[in-house]
């Protein structure tokens, strides 16, 4: 299961809560998450503005994050493109892609007044949070 709430992007598993991505994204956030089994895995945008092809068109503006675990032997990048979500998601073993999840077709319908101003209310309040992302940094 998806979600989107106070400017964190995740998804729930029967592992446990993760949240992939941190809005509004900037390149070089950086963020740990210790998952359901007690490891840590180090998350960080890549890019807050990356182009990515997949069989259901050419996305530019993407978030890129990246997911490692500590000893960097596996690796996972997720891009999420602007108004669709996610639209790629690339496992690595060893720096190389052993796993590719893409969409293949996707249909936008026009949101409701109602629910366009709920995502305003939502990304106005992750981009004036305290530190929105400060701590995440080096």
């Amino acid at each position: 299961m998806w979600s989107k709430r106070n400017g964190y992007i995740g998804f729930q598993s029967a592992r446990g809560r993760s949240y992939l991505l941190i809005l509004p994204p900037h390149t070089g956030y950086r963020w740990i998450v210790t998952g359901a089994g007690g490891q840590d895995l180090f998350y960080e945008v890549e890019a807050a503005a990356a182009t990515v092809a997949t069989p259901a068109g050419s996305f530019k503006g993407c978030a890129l994050a990246r997911q490692e675990t500590r000893e960097r032997r596996e690796m996972f990048r997720y891009w999420f493109a602007p108004n669709v979500g996610l639209v790629r998601r690339s496992k690595y073993f060893l720096n190389e892609e052993v796993f590719r999840q893409e969409l293949v077709e996707y249909a936008v319908k026009p949101a409701t007044p109602g629910a366009r101003m709920a995502e305003d209310r939502e990304v106005k309040k992750a981009a004036m949070g305290q530190r929105r992302g400060a701590e995440f940094r080096e």
